[in-house]
This record gives C-alpha cells, sequence and structure tokens, in this order.
C-alpha cells in the first residue's frame, strides 16, 4: 500500500489557520508504557495518579501530526517548549487546539520539512497547558 503524504504546498495552506481539533485519553497504560520506555526517565515523579508534564508533548505528537497534518512519512519531535497551568490527572482526556506558525525547508541529507506548531491543552474545555513544538518530518514531497 502506497503512503501518502500531504505536499509542502498544501502545507503552507494551513499556516496560521487553526487545525482540526485532536483528542486523546491519557489513560495509565498509555502513561506508564512512556515512562517505562524511556530510559533515565524521572518515574518518580509518577503517582499513578497526575500525570508527569514533561510527556505532554511526546504523548500523542506522531499521531496528532499523522491524523491533523494527513502526513504518513517519518515524523520526529524536534523539541518543545511548554508551560503547565494545572495537575492533569491520569484517565482524562485531553483536546489539542494546534495552529502552524512556522514551516522551513531543508534538502540537506534528504528532503525534510520542519514545523513549528502551537499547541493549546484543554481537560473539560479548561486551558491546562500551552505548548510550541517542533517537528521534522523526514521524506516529505515538495508538491
Amino acid at each position: 500500500m502506497e503512503r501518502q503524504t500531504i505536499s509542502i504546498d498544501k502545507l503552507k495552506t494551513l499556516l496560521h489557520k487553526p487545525l482540526e481539533p485532536f483528542t486523546y485519553t491519557l489513560s495509565r497504560e498509555l502513561v506508564s508504557d512512556y515512562i517505562g520506555t524511556v530510559k533515565n526517565s524521572p518515574d518518580y515523579y509518577y503517582s499513578g495518579l497526575i500525570v508527569p508534564c514533561f510527556i505532554l508533548p511526546t504523548l500523542g505528537c506522531e499521531q496528532m501530526i499523522s491524523k491533523m497534518l494527513e502526513m504518513k512519512g517519518i515524523v520526529l519531535q524536534g523539541g518543545s517548549t511548554l508551560s503547565v497551568y494545572e495537575q492533569i490527572p491520569v484517565g482524562c482526556t485531553i483536546s489539542i487546539n494546534a495552529v502552524i506558525s512556522n514551516i522551513k525547508e531543508s534538502k540537506l541529507d534528504g528532503y525534510m520539512c520542519i514545523i513549528t506548531i502551537d499547541k493549546d491543552y484543554y481537560v473539560n474545555d479548561g486551558l491546562v497547558a500551552h505548548c510550541r513544538q517542533l517537528s521534522v518530518v523526514k521524506g516529505a514531497p515538495t508538491s
């Protein structure tokens, strides 16, 4: 089955426009699996009741990028700045509203698209966090 990827030209038409909201549940299994697989993770912060804030930008990142931007290539997290306003309980449903604030293209070592996304995280319609995140998509087509 051929993988389809949004074109860079179409991606640029989404710049500064709200993307379709993305929702996922912060299940105990999702959080535990993440903490268990990250070497040297500060799992002592995880009580089983509150989601450690440092994992918010990572959980759901690839799925969000794939769904929101129709991107099926290799998606890497390039770094993020996170502000958390409230503790987030395990088991809650997170809704993410996002806007692409910048797009850069690179043709060094193969084609890459570097996307800056501003994301607001909501629980029960209340803003709980904001993140500015770089995502690197390797192999995105140019047209």
